[in-house]
């Protein structure tokens, strides 16, 4: 009996999903980073090797089809790189016999938001990215170029304009802004000239950079005019990453679905996303995601055999893995 192992590998986690080929549950694992760009190939695969371990305890010996979904596998090179660096932890794992797919993290996006149908999804994290499939299999991305180059609306880009946008009020640059309060209490430290001492400190990570959005919501809500601004310019950045994924496609009315740390600002999110996209793809229609990241990695393993699921199959897939997931996790031997 062929099984199906789907992985979901980020910049903060890596969550691993077995199913048969009727979509039933079979096992879940759960570890931490695994972007090769961010903690090296031999960390990646070691996060993914312990995903798939606990996933996989009770199926080594199965015949099973693997998809992973990984951040910063962009290029074929970056997937030969991976392929060869995690083939001896794979055997090791008891996983040496497994078929292995290896894509990206926005694959698996598009495939979890969208369940296979064509469309645009938006991935609006730490960083963001937009990834569109047409009906005939084209596809194309725009932004994910990274924090360094151009991260649009993701969370990083949000902490960075709010500590900007602080600074510049604290020299009187700029607009006075409650922004300059909130970065100093979320940096706890006494006044805003000590924030270089944090944010230079090679420990203070991007990630760190990104849980500063929250504030940027939270004072524009408040009627800040510089949050406001600041908002107003991420929201229109990520529309045009949709718009011009859409258009490329020859897509008028995209399914479009984004995803995302972000994202979980709820009907906030939505209202800003809706009125930024309507101003540059009117006619685009914007649904929910149907599942979770992992589940769409265990579509596109299955994928590779021509199979597929049904709407009320993924969404008993997604009700067992949630619980899975919130299960304690069990100490390894």
């Amino acid at each position: 009996m062929t099984l199906y192992c789907g992985v979901d590998g980020g910049g903060t986690r890596t969550r691993a999903l077995l199913a048969d080929a009727s979509g039933a549950f079979v096992g879940y694992g759960a570890s931490g980073a695994s972007n090769p760009k961010a903690v090296g190939l031999d960390g990646a695969a070691q996060s993914v090797c312990e995903a798939l371990s606990r996933a996989c305890a009770n199926a080594k010996d199965e015949d099973i089809q693997l998809f992973l979904g990984l951040a910063g596998v962009r290029t074929a090179a970056d997937r030969e790189a991976v392929t060869q660096a995690f083939a001896e932890p794979l055997a090791k794992a008891g996983l040496g016999g497994a078929r292995v797919k290896i894509g990206h993290d926005l694959d698996v996006a598009h495939a979890a938001a969208l369940g296979g149908e064509a469309g645009v999804v938006l991935v609006v994290g730490t960083g963001s990215a937009a990834l569109g499939r047409d009906v005939a299999g084209r596809v194309r991305q725009a932004g994910g170029w990274g924090w360094f180059i151009d991260d649009p609306g993701s969370g990083y880009w949000l902490g960075y304009q709010a500590m900007r946008a602080a600074a510049r009020s604290c020299d009187g640059r700029g607009p006075m802004t409650v922004l300059e309060e909130k970065v100093r209490a979320f940096l706890r430290i006494a006044t805003l000239h000590e924030m270089p001492n944090i944010i230079y400190n090679p420990h203070f990570s991007r990630e760190r950079v990104a849980e500063l959005a929250p504030i940027v919501f939270d004072a524009a809500d408040a009627g800040d005019v510089c949050a406001e601004a600041i908002l107003q310019d991420g929201f229109r950045e990520l529309a045009l990453m949709v718009a011009t994924v859409a258009r490329v496609l020859d897509m008028e009315r995209p399914l479009v679905s984004a995803v995302g740390g972000i994202t979980h600002r709820g009907a906030v999110f939505e209202k800003r996303f809706s009125e930024a996209l309507d101003a540059q793809l009117p006619f685009a229609r914007i649904i929910h995601a149907r599942v979770t990241p992992v589940i769409g990695s265990v579509l596109l393993a299955m994928q590779e055999d021509g199979r597929s699921l049904s709407a009320a199959a993924m969404n008993a897939l997604q009700e067992a893995s949630a619980k899975a997931a919130a299960q304690p996790p069990k100490l390894d031997a």
